[in-house]
């Protein structure tokens, strides 16, 4: 049998406030994969591509925090030091770069079954 253990609460401080890490969804993690692939449409898409797309891409660093950390409304005023460090606890805590190979994985075998069918 498998089992699926809820994973353990992370919190982080910010301007001296806990607030507690939501871990992005199903729903949520494809509909950000979208945004990545249509911004690399065309390009190779591997984990290191998709990567540094995300940290190139403000609006989408800005979606993945606001969905990671609901509780927090002061974005306007975080620093960019903040939005680093949390971009980077959400990535760990969310396995980002795991879901993005996982993600690469499944869409090269679905072109390589579209390929043979054609």
């Amino acid at each position: 049998m498998r089992d699926f253990p809820r994973p353990a609460p992370v919190e982080v401080k910010i301007f001296g406030k806990k607030h507690a890490l939501k871990r992005l969804t199903y729903p949520d993690v494809f509909e950000l994969l979208g945004e990545v692939a249509a911004t690399l449409e065309g390009k190779k898409l591997d984990g290191a591509t998709v990567l540094a797309a995300l940290e190139a891409g403000g609006p989408l660093v800005e979606k993945i925090l606001k969905r990671s950390f609901p509780t927090f409304e002061e974005w306007s005023e975080l620093p960019m030091e903040a939005w680093s460090g949390l971009l980077e606890v959400a990535a760990d805590s969310n396995d980002l770069p795991g879901i993005i190979a996982n993600f690469t994985r499944v869409r090269e075998k679905a072109m390589l079954a579209i390929s043979r069918t054609n």
